[in-house]
């Protein structure tokens, strides 16, 4: 019979061993191995081992056995094992994956049903990761270092070579957009930048911005090669309140096979700090010479003050002058600009307001309200004017008053008053000026009324015809006046004397000023000429009261000449030591001396008070003359307009002339 065969495994892989045929013979019995076409004898034994032919697998390899028990050969057996191919090895493809993220590994270009991959982390393919067409790295499975995973491909139930897929592990990428930013809403415009790329950034990587809930893209602003943002363009403002959100930023780098990685998402907060209000301003005029109050503005303490005058520069709700060291100001206007300032890091970020442009004060001219007018006035004066000494250039309002009832009265506008007054006494005028600044003044004035003083004189006429002595017999009362507890107070009235002693016809004309203290003195008047004649007393009192006295005097002419005939210069004797002629109530009188050759050697028309008192002394241009008889000559007119007639003569007639004789 045939002998039994026993190949195992039935099926192999290209690469792994053939399998050993076996059979068992009888016991007497020897085993015959053929090829497959039974004739071809190769061996006798109970095992064979296979030669594989020269043949790209699969194949199938099949041998014929039979046994010879006792010399007879009996019918053979067939065995076959299946050879099969050695699958081909996978088409690497390596793969680029950004850290942190997975990526499908796919071995080939083609799926096929009757493929098995086994993918592995090491190239002896110890340690099965999982199996199929493709791998899923997943995120965290990997370092942010390129490394290889290695791919069998498994074709009926025969492995490929283990085949490395290399995967290139690009680092997330990492930047910076700078810290947190705040600015004023009003002007905003502070860029935030993105910077410190790693990697590096190329033309091909953007950065993607979220501002608010505004999603922007591209590189930077508008394709900007800066990759910054102006977050205050993308936002609608509200100047008027703050407002805060966040800038988001995300770094898209691609490499050069196209692969793009993202980077964290990175923020800052974005605070918009709204103007600070525009003060309010308060401003009151400043009446000049009065304590400077602070100027007033309403709005937060930061509120500047920038003066347009010089003034020094100020800062909170009040500008004051007194701790600015300024005490006083001259008179004009004055102008600020204000601005309040919302601080959120002083001298760092101070958003201003509105600027309150060009607000006004005035420096307004004090009421200067000085009453000015006579404080010594005379009974039954009227229309005396009084009136505010300095008229402000823009027109005050005025209130006026006087005490006892007196008549007072405007005609040249409110700074001007008229009052008549009617009896003596002491009354005060009042005024109150208002300005058109609203500056208060207020002043008042004493007035005394006095009675006019009574002028008389009494005289006399002491010896000489042309001589009068008069003595002052004025009355002049003092000013009364009775106080509100019934007090009486007198003012004495004190009054002064203007003489005119009517030797002229201008009655205005005055001869002597005789003062009050002197009153009882008597005024003695000389050279009078003959005839009436009428003085005039003329009293003018202390408060400028004036009233004046006259009466006729009658002067007589009483004159006469007396012509000396010897002198003697070096005599003892006082009384004859001068040619003096002795000539009284004469206007006018001049003589002449001559020597016996008729020149003249001295000459005189000194008058004082109607009488002659030129000398001569019986020199000529300082030297002594001789002894010796000399001519005199005489003209003279006396006081009552008489021409003097001459020295009479022996024989009854009258001459101007004569003869002096000088002894030595």
């Amino acid at each position: 019979m045939a002998p039994a065969i026993v190949v195992a495994p039935l099926s192999i892989c290209a690469y792994q061993v053939d399998p050993t045929f076996n059979a068992t013979p009888a016991p007497t019995g020897t085993i015959n191995w053929y090829q497959s076409d039974e004739t071809t004898f190769i061996q006798n034994g109970t095992s064979l081992t296979p030669v594989r032919p020269n043949q790209v697998p699969p194949m199938t390899i099949t041998y014929a056995a039979s046994q010879t028990v006792n010399g007879c050969e009996g019918p053979k057996a067939k065995a076959s094992y299946q050879v099969k191919a050695t699958p081909s090895n996978p088409i690497p493809r390596d793969a680029t994956v950004c850290e942190g993220q997975s990526i499908n590994l796919p071995a080939v270009s083609s799926q096929n049903a009757t493929i098995n991959d086994k993918w592995y982390d090491d190239a002896m393919a110890s340690s099965l990761l999982g199996t199929g067409y493709s791998y899923e790295v997943k995120a965290g499975e990997f370092s942010n270092a390129d490394r290889n995973y290695y791919v069998v491909r498994i074709v009926n139930g025969c492995s490929s070579d283990t085949v490395a897929v290399k995967l290139k592990v690009i680092t997330k990428p990492d930047f910076t957009i700078g810290s947190d930013v705040e600015e004023c809403a009003v002007g905003a415009n502070k860029v935030i930048p993105a910077g410190g790329f790693s990697p590096a950034i190329n033309a091909n990587s953007e950065v993607v911005w979220v501002v608010g809930k505004t999603y922007l893209s591209g590189r930077g602003i508008e394709d900007n090669s800066q990759h910054a943002v102006v977050p205050a363009t993308k936002l609608p403002i509200n100047v008027e309140a703050d407002y805060t959100t966040n800038v988001y930023a995300t770094y898209l780098y691609q490499d050069a096979s196209g692969i793009t990685c993202y980077s964290d998402t990175i923020s800052v907060e974005y605070t918009l700090h709204r103007k600070a209000r525009t003060p309010i301003v308060a401003f009151n005029t400043i009446c000049q010479g009065e304590e400077i109050q602070p100027l007033q503005a309403f709005g937060s303490p930061n509120i500047v003050w920038l003066s347009k005058n010089g003034l020094p520069t100020s800062f909170g709700q009040t500008y004051n002058f007194t701790q600015l060291g300024i005490t006083e100001l001259p008179t004009g206007f004055y102008t600020f600009d204000l601005y309040d300032r919302n601080i959120i890091t002083p001298d760092v970020l101070e958003c201003p307001s509105d600027t309150a442009k060009g607000k006004v004060f005035e420096v307004a001219p004090a009421a200067v309200t000085n009453i000015i007018g006579d404080s010594l006035v005379c009974v039954n004066t009227i229309e005396t004017m009084y009136m505010v000494e300095t008229a402000p250039s823009k027109q005050s309002n005025y209130v006026w008053s006087v005490t006892g009832n007196r008549v007072n009265y405007s005609k040249d506008g409110e700074a001007v008053r008229y009052i008549d007054w009617d009896i003596q006494g002491v009354d005060t005028i009042a005024v109150y000026e208002n300005t058109y600044a609203g500056c208060e003044g207020f002043d008042t004035l004493i007035v005394k009324v006095a009675n006019y003083p009574v002028p008389h004189f009494s005289y006399t006429m002491p010896g000489a015809s042309n001589v009068v002595e008069f003595l002052d017999s004025t009355t002049q009362k003092n000013v009364i006046d009775k106080l509100a507890d019934g007090t009486v107070v007198e003012y004495p009235v004190t009054y002064t004397m203007f003489w005119n002693y009517g030797k002229t016809d201008d009655e205005s004309w005055v001869d002597s000023i005789v003062e009050y203290e002197d009153r009882l003195k008597p005024v003695r008047v000389e050279g009078y000429v003959v005839g009436p004649k009428f003085p005039i007393l003329t009293v003018e009192n202390s408060f400028g009261c004036k009233a004046n006295y006259t009466e006729q005097i009658y002067i007589e002419s009483l004159g006469g000449i007396y012509m000396p005939t010897a002198f003697a210069p070096n005599n003892p004797a006082y009384g004859v030591r001068y040619f003096h002629p002795v000539a009284h109530g004469v206007e006018s009188c001049e003589v002449w001396v001559y020597d016996v050759w008729g020149n003249l050697v001295w000459y005189s028309n000194e008058v004082e008070d109607g009488i002659f008192v030129g000398k001569w002394d019986g020199t000529y241009n300082g030297e002594m003359l001789k002894s010796d008889t000399y001519i005199w000559k005489m003209e003279a007119n006396y006081m009552g307009g008489n021409e003097w007639p001459g020295v009479q003569k022996p024989n009854g007639s009258e001459t101007k002339f004569g003869s002096v004789v000088l002894l030595r």
